[in-house]
């Protein structure tokens, strides 16, 4: 009767444990298989930390309001992730790792420092949501990105002189 219920109740708690989000690094880091959603909001955090590649079932990852300043090439462990919130960093550039997140469905990248994406960026299949409000784009960027995003939901602040040289 037990093995009964524990497999009748077990696709419920596989289902609760995706939806869980994790706000501790160290909580999460205790069943990293379990982790899925992981939320380190203003953690004063200036790197992405490197214990990231223990979660290779995370989906959705906020790193939003810390202070990191460089996109890192390990960044390419995080192979089902969709969901990325980086707004309110200091990012400086994004680099073309972050087109190994072949399953990138949302990218936040709100006020911070970056004057442009990779340019194949618009071509990742999955990713639909792309918000880039609060960057200092280049003129002639913006109306690039404007072409290139087709049906993707864009969100950009209009283009300022500040980055023009």
């Amino acid at each position: 009767m037990r093995l009964y219920l524990l497999i009748w109740i077990s696709p419920f708690l596989l289902s609760a444990q995706a939806d869980y989000t994790y706000k501790s690094l160290d909580d999460a880091l205790i069943n990293p298989d379990q982790v899925y959603k992981l939320k380190l909001k203003k953690k004063g955090l200036t790197t992405f930390p490197k214990a990231l590649c223990s979660f290779r079932n995370l989906t959705e990852l906020d790193l939003s309001r810390n202070k990191i300043t460089d996109f890192p090439p390990s960044i390419t462990c995080m192979t089902q992730l969709k969901v990325l919130r980086l707004s309110k960093n200091q990012l400086k550039d994004i680099t073309s790792d972050i087109l190994k997140l072949e399953q990138l469905e949302y990218l936040d990248l709100w006020d911070n420092e970056v004057s442009e994406l990779p340019i194949d960026i618009f071509n990742m299949p999955h990713l639909v949501h792309i918000d880039i409000r609060g960057v200092a784009l280049k003129s002639s960027l913006y109306e690039t990105y404007l072409e290139l995003a087709g049906n993707k939901q864009l969100f950009m602040s209009e283009p300022c002189q500040c980055q023009e040289e």
